[in-house]
């Protein structure tokens, strides 16, 4: 029995992502702390904490896509990930790390949250049984 049996495709790959970026963000925090000092737990949790919710913005974006427009779904799929690569690039380049983090631990939280999460939605997508073409071209 499927936890969620009302949600599309995307909403399943959306609660896969977060769950796993979550996990790899709490690990890495608690790694943080554990090796080198509170900033590095909350630089952890804080690129970790970005990447999910770019992720979840773009997903829900893709989502209320497929509802109003499936044959553009993947488009914007396409879209959405460059936005957030894009966005997360400025956000970690030309804001000024606070100093209550350290930037390292934020950076390398961040792109193993970004690696892990796209290694779920390949997982989660392949198994998903998505329309390639919508009904009214079959």
């Amino acid at each position: 029995m499927k936890a969620f049996p009302r949600a599309t495709g995307w909403r399943r790959i959306l609660m896969a992502t977060t769950t796993a970026g979550a996990a790899v963000t709490v690990v890495a925090a608690v790694l943080g702390a554990v090796v080198s000092s509170g900033a590095a737990a909350a630089g952890a949790a804080f690129g970790g904490a970005i990447v999910l919710a770019l992720t979840g913005a773009s997903l829900l974006v893709v989502d209320q896509t497929e509802r109003r427009a499936p044959h553009l779904s993947m488009i914007m799929f396409m879209l959405a990930f460059a936005l957030k690569l894009s966005l997360l690039a400025l956000l970690l380049m030309l804001v000024p790390a606070p100093g209550w983090i350290e930037p390292m631990w934020t950076v390398l939280t961040a792109a193993a949250v970004v690696v892990t999460v796209q290694a779920v939605q390949i997982a989660t997508f392949s198994r998903l049984r998505l329309t390639v073409t919508p009904d009214a071209e079959q």
